[in-house]
């Protein structure tokens, strides 16, 4: 039932080049579902994503937030939009009038964030900023829609969080507030394979030097959402799965740590007073001052987008009460 229901609220998928999106409902067939970027080779790319329009958009009216979200590695964008987690979070966001913007990486299904050699060779911080032009526009040309520009957000699953880091700072002016969800600040940084026995894990501080997705996104709201039991990207950042299993972790263990990317993201965006909390369910990690930076650490999380269904952490309401809490 709640796949179907996303399917209803997804009423808008729009071609960048022929089709001006008009008021909502705007309907188009699937043939219609492509943003044509050319990139910096003249090559024209096709590059798939939905938008989600809700029923109080005004096309003249109060403008609307908007929410950029981003997928998981391997993940095709049916995948990511159709997770109970999606579903949810475009019920949160429609309650606000909020449109969500979809897209997908396109062949290689991971983003480029600029971060290590294992990256596509899409020019994505590019097409997001065509796109953007078009649906958004720019100071000097309006866009195709009505959004409120101190209202855009971005969302990132894995792969999708890395490369929403790497976007707020290759464009430190776009967001309000970024939420990362089961990621890191960057990939890997080791010589051996990280989960074979024997491999000394290297510090994903050394990825921040190489390049610091928030070198210059000090304006940014942050929340990461990170698992306890996450195979992927374990919690603290910097150690790997052959390690993890032989230690034991407890509240204090939490408590104690700064890991890499809470604490780059503190020293960037200049917030001055923490406070540490914990339910039943996770622990929260808060630093607030001019920006604001938090950490929620689910229990029994693994790598996933959290919902009720997975967690006793409603993932989608938290996530959407932080964005919408933090305009520009």
């Amino acid at each position: 039932m709640k796949k179907l229901l996303f399917g209803l609220v997804l009423l808008c998928a729009v071609e960048g080049e022929s089709h001006a999106l008009g008021c909502w409902p705007y309907v188009v067939g699937p043939s219609d579902l492509d943003f044509i970027y050319t990139d910096s080779s003249g090559v024209a790319i096709p590059y798939r994503y939905i938008i989600k329009v809700p029923s109080g958009y005004d096309c003249t009216g109060d403008p609307s937030p908007l929410v950029l979200m981003f997928h998981g590695g391997h993940q095709a964008l049916d995948d990511f939009t159709t997770t109970d987690f999606a579903i949810d979070f475009a019920i949160e966001a429609s309650d606000r009038d909020a449109v969500i913007i979809a897209l997908e990486a396109n062949a290689a299904k991971k983003w480029n964030h600029g971060v290590g050699a294992d990256v596509p060779d899409d020019e994505h911080v590019e097409v997001v900023r065509a796109l953007l032009e078009y649906v958004v526009g720019t100071n000097s040309t309006p866009g195709e829609m009505n959004i409120d520009r101190d209202q855009i957000h971005g969302l990132g699953f894995s792969n999708g969080g890395i490369f929403v880091q790497h976007l707020s700072n290759q464009m430190p002016n776009l967001f309000g507030a970024i939420a990362v969800i089961a990621s890191v600040s960057g990939a890997y940084d080791t010589t051996c394979d990280p989960f074979a026995a024997g491999c000394v894990p290297a510090s994903y501080d050394n990825v921040w030097e190489q390049s610091s997705p928030v070198a210059t996104a000090t304006d940014v709201d942050v929340m990461l959402v990170r698992g306890e039991v996450d195979g992927t990207f374990q919690h603290p950042g910097g150690w790997f799965l052959s390690w993890w299993f032989t230690q034991t972790w407890t509240l204090a263990s939490y408590a104690s740590t700064d890991p890499s990317e809470y604490g780059l993201w503190k020293s960037s965006v200049g917030c001055t007073t923490e406070t540490l909390s914990s339910t039943a369910d996770y622990e929260r990690r808060n630093c607030t001052g001019s920006t604001d930076l938090r950490m929620d650490v689910v229990y029994d999380m693994g790598h996933e987008l959290p919902t009720t269904a997975n967690t006793s952490y409603d993932g989608p309401a938290k996530v959407a009460t932080f964005l919408f809490n933090h305009p520009k």
